[in-house]
């Protein structure tokens, strides 16, 4: 059976397709780079109408300011595909591309949801405050980069160390270098918890810049794996209980519902 259309995400130089058929039903997933979204599009199993979530490679694609719909209703055309823009802040400076097809996905599971979106990723965190079908303000923090740069390792396990540094850097968030030499030190002299302690530094920090984002709010956290719980664990900690949905699941939904407004 052959695939009505695709549904593909380009993120650090691979691109991430999903052929769906009648019904949406997925009839396969693939992965492949390429120097361009067109290129690597050219090397699918089969070749169908697509449509492009993430940062394209060719760069100079405008972005849309919010307040806005998750979904870009007019995405740019690039051969066969349809390429959705991402969104962009001025003050505080951010930008996404990718994210809010799950913000969309996770709309459509929630429609009368208005609090504040967590999506944990490798590289960044987003926080985003939705509501009335917009997202209505955002930021951005590279806790999964740094993290991963202090420790070299990727994922906590939520031990001592963790909620040490996470309640030193909540309360007090200059220390933060200081809590990240300690656990760069641990990583050096054979310590166990060094990711434990690096990742719990830089999730109280940013809880602590993000205060009005989650103080009060409903959460919840699209995310999956020890990032996403170590999220939960960290605001259910600061008295905030908070939701996780599947990332895959909601990127699906947010690329579906982007192929409904194009039909």
């Amino acid at each position: 059976m052959s695939a009505d259309w695709i549904a593909a995400d380009w993120s650090g130089g691979v691109l991430v397709a999903v052929g769906i058929g009648p019904g949406g039903a997925v009839l396969w997933q693939s992965e492949c780079a390429g120097a361009s979204t067109e290129a690597a599009l050219a090397e699918l199993p089969e070749q169908a109408p697509a449509i492009v979530s993430g940062p394209a490679p060719e760069g100079g694609r405008a972005l849309r300011g919010v307040p806005a719909k998750p979904l870009d209703t007019a995405p740019t055309r690039t051969g066969d595909a349809h390429v959705l823009k991402g969104l962009t802040q001025a003050e505080p400076v951010a930008a996404m591309e990718g994210p809010e097809v799950r913000i969309a996905g996770f709309q459509a599971f929630n429609p009368k949801f208005d609090g504040i979106l967590c999506l944990p990723g490798a590289d960044a965190t987003y926080w985003a405050e939705v509501s009335a079908g917009e997202v209505v303000s955002f930021r951005t923090a590279l806790t999964g980069r740094l993290a991963e740069a202090v420790s070299g390792e990727s994922g906590p396990l939520f031990g001592d160390a963790f909620e040490a540094a996470l309640d030193a850097t909540l309360s007090r968030p200059e220390r933060l270098a200081e809590t990240l030499g300690s656990a760069a030190a641990r990583l050096r002299t054979g310590a166990d918890g060094a990711a434990d302690m690096a990742l719990g530094a830089l999730i109280g920090a940013e809880l602590a810049a993000a205060r009005p984002y989650w103080l009060g709010q409903e959460v919840a956290v699209i995310g999956k794996g020890d990032a996403a719980r170590a999220y939960v664990a960290a605001l259910e900690r600061q008295g905030t209980p908070a939701t996780i949905a599947d990332p895959d699941a909601m990127w699906l939904r947010g690329m579906n519902e982007a192929r409904r407004s194009l039909a």
